[in-house]
């Protein structure tokens, strides 16, 4: 089974506005690799002040336990997305890209 992290560009947007964009991400997977795959991603309560670098942390704590990395459209304009992305490409996680 297909274990897949969701990295979505969160900047400038609300709480709800992230949830809603991660759902139809996640709904997209779902159709593209199977019902079988699972999407992980963070678990923060975004209505919270949170560091972005807080983010960043256990983002990276995730991609060590996954098989690939989902990079939702606009991944490239996120610093954090960019990151996400140069460390799956350094350690061999397979990309698959929206």
């Amino acid at each position: 089974m297909k274990k897949i992290f969701i990295s979505q560009p969160m900047e400038n947007l609300s709480a709800e506005q992230i949830k809603k964009d991660r759902q139809e991400i996640v709904d997209a997977v779902a159709i593209e690799y199977g019902k079988g795959a699972e999407c992980v991603w963070n678990k923060f309560d975004f209505d919270k002040d949170i560091s972005p670098l807080k983010v960043l942390s256990n983002d990276l704590d995730l991609l060590d336990t996954v098989t690939a990395v989902f990079f939702a459209h606009g991944w490239e304009n996120s610093k954090r997305c960019k990151i996400e992305h140069n460390v799956a490409k350094a350690y061999g996680i397979e990309i698959l890209c929206d």
